[in-house]
């Protein structure tokens, strides 16, 4: 079974890395990035500790890309334990929710 990811403390993680990685520092950081991305890992648990200082704008620029990324993944994981149906449907319905509606093409 997979350990459930520690809490991390969000104002000591942005104090220790205040500015964005992505944008080479132009910018605040304001997020924590998980790489890969949450949404791939099934009930979001991901491996812990890929943690990375990102302001809000870099951090939305690959929104749609991980949600493409994490249903690639899911539609060919068919493991008994890979695949919750009622995670799936909100990760599909999710696709149609961003700045291009990809379901159409599925």
């Amino acid at each position: 079974m997979a350990k459930m990811p520690q809490k991390v403390d969000r104002a000591a993680f942005i104090a220790s890395n205040p500015r964005c990685c992505y944008c080479a520092g132009r910018r605040p950081t304001t997020e924590i990035d998980h790489a890969p991305a949450r949404i791939v890992f099934i009930k979001k648990h991901g491996p812990e500790g890929f943690l990375f200082p990102s302001c809000s704008e870099c951090n939305r620029i690959a929104g749609v890309s991980e949600q493409v990324m994490a249903f690639y993944i899911r539609s060919f994981d068919r493991s008994a334990c890979g695949l919750d149906e009622a995670e799936f449907e909100k990760l599909v319905s999710g696709l149609g929710s961003g700045p291009i509606d990809v379901r159409g093409t599925i």
